[in-house]
């Protein structure tokens, strides 16, 4: 999918058989998504305060990733927007100890696969 997404000007899904979309990568990603993917990555003991945290910012996430204190979820688009983020991460700095975080657009292969 990754190939896909870099080499396609335009592109089409296949479910059982069947074209659901066609489009260009961007386009598709977007149209099918419908969530940000968040990283963020903390100090070990501080795991608990940031789950709480991502919580708060968005009910309905989803963890799908987590080793050791690095945790990644899905943020439904619907509830929470860049800006958002942004903000409750500025916050977050001062009581988590964040070493890293990051949020993206999903790609192809995490709206299909």
């Amino acid at each position: 999918m990754e190939e896909a997404e870099m080499l396609c000007d335009r592109l089409g899904i296949f479910v059982n058989g069947r074209l659901v979309c066609i489009g260009n990568p961007r386009e598709i990603t977007s149209r099918f998504a419908g969530f940000l993917v968040f990283s963020l990555t903390v100090a070990l003991d501080q795991v608990p305060q940031a789950k709480t945290m991502v919580l708060a910012l968005s009910p309905s996430a989803t963890l799908t990733y987590e080793l050791g204190g690095t945790l990644k979820y899905e943020l439904p688009s619907r509830e929470v927007s860049l800006s958002k983020v942004f903000k409750v991460m500025a916050e977050a700095k001062q009581a988590l100890q964040v070493v890293d975080w990051g949020v993206a657009n999903a790609t192809l292969e995490e709206v299909f696969i």
